[in-house]
């Protein structure tokens, strides 16, 4: 068997000295380190009580003698404050976005699905999805999950992992010969308005959309030209 392995290293580093501890350590030490058998292809995210979550992105591509693919590494781990792992799930798809944690402390990340899992690693429900999702999670007031995936749709979920709604009006800007994806997080105001944008994967073409909080469209703004 021929194994490829990308690894991963987080490393936390001191960046803040506080009247409490001058005597610590100064900024810039290094504290401790996680090293993951595939890359870390996102941001982490930590809960209120210290516990930090991270997801492997990329694959840890494992092949056979006819060089066939046969694992991904879609981890999900939990560390404590200390860096030691408190524990470890895997997805059941390639994971793409950064870990998100909703209002209820449930830990959501997405890939090919949406994932929830409680505190404690288990796993809460999965919801389809047709595009690959590199967005990471955002909530809103009443903890409605929001993320656009690559097939240029954008999805809001209930917290039990029911289908909210799905707004599929983004325009194509470009010829189709071209892609049109949501690749970047949304964000969510105070009232409501969802605001997130369309990207051309090849050119720098964008548009902005503002949405309302049941789907519907207030508004889009193309930011730029594509090619003539």
């Amino acid at each position: 068997m021929r194994q490829h392995k990308n690894f991963g290293l987080l490393i936390v580093l001191v960046t803040v000295v506080t009247a409490t501890n001058l005597l610590a350590q100064q900024p810039g030490t290094r504290l401790w380190e996680f090293e993951t058998p595939s890359t870390l292809d996102g941001c982490v995210a930590i809960a209120p009580h210290g516990t930090i979550f991270l997801g492997t992105g990329m694959p840890n591509a494992m092949f056979g003698e006819g060089g066939e693919f046969l694992s991904y590494n879609n981890l999900l781990y939990a560390l404590n404050p200390d860096g030691s792992k408190q524990w470890e799930v895997r997805a059941a798809t390639p994971l793409g976005s950064s870990p998100a944690i909703g209002p209820d402390g449930t830990i959501y990340i997405a890939g090919h699905k949406l994932f929830a899992f409680a505190p404690d690693g288990s796993a809460k429900w999965e919801f389809p999805i047709e595009g690959r999702v590199t967005a990471t999670p955002a909530f809103g007031p009443d903890g409605t999950i929001y993320f656009g995936a690559w097939d240029k749709k954008f999805h809001a979920v209930n917290p039990d992992g029911t289908a909210k709604w799905v707004f599929d009006g983004v325009v194509q800007d470009i010829p189709p010969i071209y892609i049109t994806e949501i690749r970047y997080p949304a964000a969510v105001a105070r009232d409501g308005t969802i605001y997130f944008s369309a990207t051309d994967a090849m050119f720098p073409v964008s548009r902005f959309y503002a949405l309302n909080p049941d789907g519907t469209k207030k508004w889009d703004l193309a930011t730029n030209r594509g090619p003539s």
